[in-house]
């Protein structure tokens, strides 16, 4: 699932609003705490698309306020969906409802 919120950002490349939508799906429960711990290099091989394609789309993602990322470890990582992502106040109507 992309929100309104994510889909409508002109900030973000139509890549990114994609990768928005993969990271949605391969969030599970991990500890008690919904997140997706998947690596960039599954997203490209998913996607089929370069690594480094990945890299910035997650950082636009985390720039724009949509994700937030906890290191886990040397190589490890968490992505939390924040609030932000699902916040439809900032649209023009109709899309506030």
């Amino acid at each position: 699932m992309i929100p309104a919120n994510v889909r409508y950002d002109n900030n973000l490349s139509y890549f990114d609003r994609l990768l928005f939508g993969e990271i949605s799906t391969n969030i599970v429960l991990k500890d008690g705490e919904w997140c997706c711990c998947e690596s960039n290099e599954y997203f490209a091989e998913a996607m089929d698309v370069a690594l480094s394609k990945v890299a910035r789309g997650i950082k636009a993602l985390e720039k724009a306020g949509y994700i937030e990322i906890e290191k886990q470890g040397r190589f490890g990582r968490r992505m939390y969906q924040t609030s932000e992502a699902f916040n439809n106040s900032s649209l023009p109507n109709p899309y506030n409802r």
